[in-house]
C-alpha cells in the first residue's frame, strides 16, 4: 500500500515534468535536407536543402519558406499553394533526410557537435558526449532550443527530448 501511494505521486510528477519538457514536433531549420515527393508529379519531387533564410527553391513555386515548420505543416503549405494554381488535389509527402546537429557543452567527457538522431533524449545526448565529468551537476541541464531560443533548465530524465539545433549545457555542481 505504501508503494502504491508513492508510485501514484511520482507518476503525476513525472507526467507533469514530461509534459512541460516536450515541445512540439521538431521544426525544420537551415541546413536540414528534405525529400519532397509529389505523387505522380516527378518534376515536383526531389531533395531540397533549407537555405540560411529557412527557404527551399521548389519547382513552380520558387523560393518557399519552410523554416520553423514541421513536416506536416510543410506538406499542408505546399498542398495549398499548388492547389491554388497548378494541381488538383496534390498528394505530397515530406521526409527529413538529414537534420542539424545538436551541441553539448560544459561538464561532459567530450563537449562538441553531434549528429541528431530521431528520438534522442537528454540522457542519450549526455552519453553520446562521453557522460558526465566528475564535477557535473547530474540532476539538471540547461537547453537552448534552436538558434536564438530562450534557455531553460530541465531535469536529466529520459522524458526530456532533444531536437536538431539544441544546445545543451551541463553545469558544474555547487558544493
Amino acid at each position: 500500500m505504501f508503494l502504491h501511494a508513492c508510485a501514484a505521486g511520482d507518476g503525476q510528477d513525472v507526467a507533469a515534468t514530461a509534459a512541460a519538457s516536450m515541445p512540439s514536433a521538431p521544426k525544420i531549420g537551415n541546413g536540414d535536407k528534405l525529400r519532397i515527393t509529389t505523387f505522380n508529379e516527378e518534376q515536383l519531387s526531389g531533395e531540397f536543402v533549407v537555405d540560411e533564410g529557412g527557404s527551399i527553391a521548389f519547382p513552380l513555386l520558387g523560393k518557399t519558406k519552410v523554416g520553423g515548420l514541421n513536416t506536416q505543416e510543410i506538406e499542408q503549405s505546399l498542398r495549398e499553394r499548388l492547389s491554388q494554381r497548378f494541381l488538383v488535389n496534390p498528394r505530397i509527402n515530406v521526409e527529413v533526410l538529414n537534420q542539424r546537429p545538436f551541441y553539448i557543452l560544459g561538464e561532459v567527457g567530450k563537449a562538441g557537435e553531434y549528429p541528431y538522431r530521431p528520438g534522442l533524449n537528454v540522457v542519450g545526448a549526455i552519453a553520446t558526449a562521453g557522460g558526465f565529468s566528475p564535477r557535473a551537476a547530474t540532476s539538471r541541464v540547461i537547453i537552448r532550443r534552436g538558434a536564438g531560443g530562450a534557455q531553460q533548465e530541465y531535469p536529466v530524465q529520459p522524458s526530456v527530448a532533444i531536437y536538431p539545433g539544441d544546445m545543451i549545457t551541463v553545469p558544474e555542481r555547487l558544493f
